[in-house]
């Protein structure tokens, strides 16, 4: 382990097995009459030998999905919203004027984008167990980096450009600098801003979901909970005249929500960035599946058969 960029796993059951086991990457202890010093020096303990295959082949499997998930969607969606600000400066003079309220920005990582990829990285799964165990082939591929690579990251980065690109400059060259509403109020570079952040929260979002595996009651109720704290938040926000002395906010969301232009632009940003990449991920599995796309499609057959 210490020669190469291989990681060592080290098993043992007794006393003896103890600096082996620390000196392992992964220490797996395995509960005997020997004592307890092997599990207590270990980072995992289990029962009995056998108990190793499922540690490794589906534990380990989940461990490194929702990991990589975790990481990469959390990845994009930083470097969405970071590109945006980047494509703004060519547009304020370079004068660090942002596009967006600060609070807005601010609860962007807090509170409307933070849920999602912190369930996926609680529960995500590609496969169910059964298959896994069924299926050691399914293992050599995440040697290879099936989901933590060069390849990987560099697609995440380019999904991100090309998102963050199709909503600014959708939203720009079509936005009516001199729309005027029904008060007689015109738009402004915060009415411009809100309408870019809500397009980022909803493809962000979007993404999120067809990224996702693994569905379950909490996934879809973390996704909605998200949206719903977003749009709570602005419309409380906006109903507010001053905020520590700011009133740019104030009543921005009412006018928007009373312009079907504003729904019109969160359609289209979802559609130009989705249907692009649904078909990417269509394309894929149709002319080049992977094993583990082949045996998803299988056990999802067995579903439909089962239900029908």
């Amino acid at each position: 382990s210490t020669q190469s960029t291989w990681g060592a796993l080290a098993v043992g059951d007794g006393a003896n097995d103890v600096s082996m086991i620390q000196a392992a990457k992964v220490g797996i202890g395995i509960m005997g009459v020997e004592g307890s010093q092997a599990e207590l020096a270990s980072d995992f303990a289990i029962p009995q030998f056998k108990h190793l295959v499922r540690l490794v082949a589906v534990h380990g499997r989940f461990c490194l999905v929702r990991n990589t998930a975790l990481i990469q969607f959390s990845f994009y969606k930083n470097t969405v919203l970071a590109f945006v600000l980047v494509y703004f400066t060519f547009f304020n003079g370079f004068s660090g004027q942002t596009l967006f309220d600060s609070w807005v920005m601010t609860f962007y990582n807090i509170l409307f984008t933070a849920l999602p990829p912190l369930i996926m990285g609680i529960f995500e799964k590609d496969l169910n167990d059964k298959i896994i165990e069924d299926h050691p082939e399914l293992y050599p591929p995440l040697k290879k980096g099936q989901y933590l690579s060069n390849i990987s990251i560099t697609g995440w980065l380019m999904a991100a450009i090309y998102h963050s690109l199709f909503v600014y400059f959708m939203i720009s060259a079509t936005f009516p600098q001199d729309d005027i509403s029904s008060d007689g109020k015109t738009s402004d570079l915060w009415t411009q801003g809100s309408v870019v952040m809500t397009a980022l929260i909803t493809v962000v979002l979007a993404k999120c979901s067809l990224f996702t595996k693994h569905w379950t009651y909490i996934q879809a109720l973390g996704m909605l909970l998200s949206y719903f704290v977003y749009y709570l938040f602005i419309l409380v926000y906006s109903g507010l005249p001053s905020v520590f002395g700011s009133t740019n906010y104030y009543y921005v969301s009412y006018i928007l929500f009373s312009d079907v232009k504003y729904f019109a632009w969160i359609v289209l940003c979802m559609l130009g960035v989705l249907v692009p990449d649904l078909s990417l991920v269509v394309l894929m599995r149709e002319f080049k599946p992977s094993t583990r796309d082949l045996l998803q499609s299988y056990n999802l057959k067995n579903r439909v058969m089962a239900i029908q």
